[in-house]
């Protein structure tokens, strides 16, 4: 189990370009960690933020809990378009069921929506985020 994260950080990805209604406004516009500079909004942003694993007999781990942060960032205020994203983004992870993807399970629920603004660097605007924090269950397949 040592690639959970990366594994974790693909069948997000997966979920993400795989939904034809989030796919529609967004487009390939889907980043790990940061999106390229010029990228045009709205798009997704996810990235790993913390969690702890699952224990068993003799300190074996038996499971993963890492907790991503999944949002839509918006130029300004968030358009329909950008509530759309969010609000499906929400739809897919907040009690995600149990789905299998090389060869590991997977499922989330949301613990915290995610809803900030924050400035832009040279100053003419702020960036809208929308989306949540979801902790998923990862472990190999029986």
């Amino acid at each position: 189990m040592a690639n959970e994260l990366s594994r974790a950080q693909k069948w997000i990805y997966d979920v993400l370009v795989a939904d034809a209604e989030a796919i529609a406004i967004v487009g390939t516009r889907i980043y790990h960690g940061q999106a390229p500079k010029g990228t045009a909004y709205p798009f997704v942003l996810f990235s790993f933020q913390g969690g702890a694993d699952t224990q068993g007999v003799c300190t074996v781990r038996i499971q993963a809990n890492p907790v991503f942060q999944i949002k839509v960032v918006a130029d300004g205020n968030p358009n329909q378009q950008a509530r759309d994203v969010a609000d499906r983004i929400d739809e897919l992870f907040q009690t995600a069921v149990t789905q299998i993807s090389d060869g590991y399970v997977f499922s989330s629920r949301r613990e915290q929506p995610v809803n900030y603004t924050e400035p832009k660097p040279h100053g003419g605007g702020h960036y809208t985020h929308l989306g949540g924090l979801y902790r998923l269950v990862v472990y190999p397949e029986a």
